[in-house]
């Protein structure tokens, strides 16, 4: 059964571009409203997250080292910027959004393509984001369980149920999604801030023993080459979303320039935040107190809210890091994995927006038309991109 000119046209509608069908109105497209400023703040937003506060840890770990953990950190962004500019290239010559999916059909064809996009589907992400909601849980329950591993079942049970809230979330409604991700972001970024600035503030108070060279370099394990690989893999989790740009390529204002410009400015600048917010880590930890605690930032937090108080009454207040809770950065430790979370579950729609729009086949496309009884595009383009982060 032939599709007719309504069926053809919703073909055309998802077939993407700007140019006029011979004879037809105006194809839908993509508008182009994203900006250097907005393409920073959207690279930026999808890189810091979780992963600087999982990270440190396993960095540390495998690197033996203080010096050695924080030059790993600086060489984990330029290995991160070298990819950027990798994909800046892929961006400005295959001007397309979908990203991976984009560029391995345009080079590999579609079944390469199809199973990329199967893979990133039932594997990558299903395994990101429970990685994600984990230290959610641990963050959440480390308070009410101070003195002892979390129980197994609780952290993966409040594991699932804020994988399914935020689902419920994103599938029910883009304002409110958008606004969790509006008031999360802003969590984020003042933990980290909050943590930066501590951290400057017990340098400048002589605090900073283990960042010393004589301290820094002294290593209690030799790193082999396997460790280093290791521990650079722990700080390529925290760097990813350098990407996420190029899944909406099409919406950029003047791709070709504003591409490799927001990449430039937006690396180095996360690049600096992890180095410093790991330095600040420092001042508050010793080496082995990060490597035992599940929740860094918790306990830098903690110790920096009661040091004061346990200084007046004579006490070591690394002594009492994990027999209170301090419900205000806890707050703000929730909201940014709230937000990475609902971030994670946002990307998929972006990672399978380009395939659904331009991969039906006549008979596909005719076969939901005449399900639906209605001639319309089985997958319609947007008209702009989501609100911002």
């Amino acid at each position: 059964m032939r599709a007719g000119p309504r069926g053809k046209a919703a073909r055309a509608a998802m077939a993407g571009g700007e140019q006029r069908a011979p004879g037809g109105p105006e194809r839908v497209a993509l508008k182009k409203e994203i900006g250097l400023v907005s393409a920073c703040a959207i690279i930026i937003g999808n890189i810091i997250g979780s992963g600087i506060f999982i990270s440190p840890k396993g960095v540390l770990e495998h690197a033996g080292s203080v010096g050695l953990a924080l030059i790993v950190w600086v060489l984990g962004g330029g290995v991160a910027a070298l990819g950027s500019l990798c994909y800046a290239e892929l961006g400005v010559t295959i001007p397309r959004s979908g990203g991976d999916y984009s560029y391995v059909t345009e080079i590999f064809g579609g079944l390469a393509g199809f199973l990329l996009l199967w893979s990133a589907v039932l594997i990558m992400y299903p395994t990101s984001l429970a990685v994600i909601a984990l230290t959610f849980s641990n963050y959440v329950l480390q308070p009410v369980f101070p003195n002892c591993i979390p129980p197994y079942n609780a952290s993966r049970i409040l594991s699932m149920l804020c994988l399914l809230l935020l689902t419920w979330v994103n599938s029910s409604s883009v304002r409110w999604a958008t606004r969790i991700q509006d008031i999360f972001t802003a969590g984020k970024l003042l933990a980290l801030t909050l943590i930066i600035i501590v951290g400057f503030m017990q340098i400048f108070k002589g605090n900073y023993k283990e960042l010393t060279p004589s301290n820094a370099f002294r290593f209690w394990m030799t790193p082999s080459v396997g460790h280093l690989a290791l521990a650079f893999l722990q700080g390529s989790f925290a760097f990813s979303g350098w990407n996420f740009l190029n899944y909406v390529t099409e919406e950029l204002v003047d791709p070709r320039r504003n591409l490799p410009r927001a990449i430039f400015i937006s690396i180095p600048l996360v690049t600096f935040v992890y180095t410093f917010t790991n330095i600040a880590y420092f001042t508050a930890m010793s080496p082995q107190e990060l490597l035992s605690s599940n929740a860094v930032a918790v306990v830098v937090f903690l110790w920096c809210s009661r040091r004061p108080l346990a200084k007046f009454a004579g006490h070591d207040p690394r002594q009492e890091l994990h027999t209170h809770s301090c419900p205000s950065p806890l707050c703000k430790l929730l909201s940014l994995l709230c937000h990475l979370l609902a971030e994670k579950l946002n990307h998929w729609e972006n990672e399978l927006e380009k395939p659904l729009r331009g991969g039906f086949t006549p008979e596909e496309e005719q076969w939901v038309t005449l399900n639906c009884s209605c001639e319309v595009p089985a997958a319609p383009e947007r008209s702009s991109h989501q609100p911002e982060k």
